[in-house]
């Protein structure tokens, strides 16, 4: 798959969304910072999951009810 490398202005915009103020050195290391995320996801959407079964939790978890009082 190709890679996906994120402007300097889409890192901007990003940084917006999250009302985060940022310095030009900021950006550049948001940046690559983000980049190396996306590439990471993109890789796991590589992955073969066919015979993996599907799972909402890595843990057996239950939820506790206490009655109050």
């Amino acid at each position: 798959m190709k890679k996906v490398k994120l402007s300097s202005k889409e890192t901007l915009h990003l940084a917006k969304l999250a009302s985060l103020e940022m310095s030009e050195r900021e950006v550049k290391k948001m940046g690559a910072q983000l980049t190396e995320t996306l590439d990471y996801v993109q890789n796991l959407g590589e992955l073969n999951t066919e015979r993996t079964t599907p799972t909402n939790h890595t843990v057996n978890l239950t939820n506790e009810y206490f009655e109050d009082g």
